[in-house]
């Protein structure tokens, strides 16, 4: 294959769609109304059905009987990317020339996501199910804009459904649960050929798998007021087939290339997490804690693509096996949150801060990626009587600008002199998320 068609094709083609939408920050917010207005401090003190992903140990503090927790979150990221100028100086006639790229604004909007847990107490016992999914944003950005390289529309998606088992021995609770993790890759962008004058090639990447993952809570309670709580949450990978369809620009088939087949597999895997957090309860209803979180991205080091026989044709190659290096780095985060649980006929009420560390290196930032954050969150419950409550949460999440004066997002092995069929994503990003859940329970 001649060196002009066969890297833009490798590098965008079976890259860049999981690129974006198996990108850092997937655990971005907080899951679950009383965890989000609380700062996601909620693995010690978290006695709910949410415990089945935050804790599972804690399940067997519940009151004996049934419990439901049902949760729909609204997610808000506007999140722009003003693309660094371009300026060349040229020495005859000593003119400069510079293009100013317009303003990349996700279009994407508002976005939903259901949760729903149950549980059931018995005795030293409790028993838990659920379904949820993280909140994250949605992204979508003018096809013909400085984004197209790297995203144009990305409604990528990963969930959970599991179940717990939860075990009281004294001053110790511990608990284990198992998830089946569906995800799914609906990402569109563009590739850049060479010469660039000829026009853009059109790539969708979808797919959709499944997956194991598994987690283990312990938690200590040396006094009725004070609760020290540990889980941790195994990584997700993937080994599944992906689809990438290819619309080549039309010089190229007039030229009488084209792709041919659309199949492949990936191999990938996420971040696990660790959490702890101290839990201290002042009067009968209010609970102070403060919690950690790890999230091991380092271990996200490597993306594996392997075509199924994608042809092209009139040039008579295959694509090869493809291996992309993520070099992310772990993040961490401290939260805090007071939270004060709303008797039948009274309001309840909870606020709380949190600071999280991007996984993201500077030099490799994009589009739909996550910075360091700080997030402040507060939230109302009101006790209906019999059993339920319904809850009101936010959060926001101020994310300083990220400014990115050199680029690492141009891989070596694809370059060809000075011609790099590669994204520019050097530039200043403003991002931010903001979050409002509503939810209700019963417990028994």
């Amino acid at each position: 294959m001649p060196p002009r068609a066969k890297p833009f094709l490798v590098a965008f083609a079976l890259t860049a769609p999981l690129h974006h939408a198996l990108a850092a920050g997937m655990f971005v917010p907080a899951i679950g109304t009383p965890a989000l207005g609380s700062g996601g401090a909620y693995v010690a003190s978290g006695i709910d059905p949410l415990a089945i992903w935050y804790n599972p140990a804690n399940l067997s503090d519940l009151p004996e009987g049934r419990h439901l927790a049902i949760d729909v979150a609204f997610i808000h990221s506007p999140h722009t990317f003003k693309r660094a100028t371009d300026t060349w100086l040229f020495e005859l006639p000593n003119q400069e020339f510079s293009i100013d790229y317009p303003l990349a604004e996700n279009e994407a909007g508002l976005f939903q996501v259901p949760a729903f847990f149950g549980a059931h107490g018995a005795g030293d016992w409790a028993f838990g199910l659920g379904a949820w999914g993280p909140y994250k944003g949605r992204f979508a950005y003018d096809e013909d804009g400085p984004t197209r390289y790297t995203i144009i529309s990305d409604q990528s998606y990963t969930a959970w459904i599991g179940a717990a088992l939860a075990r009281r021995w004294g001053a110790f609770r511990f608990g284990g649960g198992a998830q089946l993790a569906p995800q799914g890759v609906n990402a569109e962008f563009k590739a850049m050929t060479l010469p660039h004058e000829a026009g853009d090639a059109y790539i969708v990447g979808r797919s959709a798998n499944l997956s194991w993952t598994w987690n283990l809570g312990l938690t200590w309670v040396p006094a009725e007021t004070w609760r020290l709580g540990l889980s941790y949450q195994s990584p997700t990978s993937i080994d599944g087939d992906i689809e990438l369809a290819i619309d080549l620009p039309q010089f190229m088939n007039m030229a009488g290339i084209s792709v041919d087949g659309d199949a492949g597999e990936y191999e990938l895997e996420l971040a696990d997490i660790a959490r702890c957090g101290l839990a201290h309860r002042v009067g009968e209803s209010t609970w102070v804690e403060v919690a950690g979180v790890f999230e091991n991205w380092s271990n996200t080091d490597t993306l594996i693509v392997t075509p199924d026989q994608i042809i092209v044709e009139g040039l008579d190659d295959t694509l090869g096996v493809t291996t992309l290096t993520y070099d992310y780095k772990d993040a961490y985060s401290i939260r805090f949150g007071v939270r004060h649980e709303a008797d039948p006929g009274h309001l309840g009420w909870r606020f709380g801060g949190l600071y999280e560390s991007s996984s993201v290196k500077t030099e490799n930032f994009f589009v739909g990626q996550s910075p360091e954050r700080y997030g402040v969150s507060g939230g109302f419950s009101y006790g209906l009587g019999r059993g339920w409550t319904v809850d009101l949460s936010g959060m926001h999440y101020f994310q300083p600008d990220v400014v990115v004066d050199e680029t690492d997002n141009r891989p070596d092995y694809l370059g060809i002199g000075d011609l790099e069929p590669a994204p520019d994503t050097r530039g200043t990003y403003e991002t931010s998320y903001t979050i409002v859940a509503l939810g209700l329970r019963f417990g028994a």
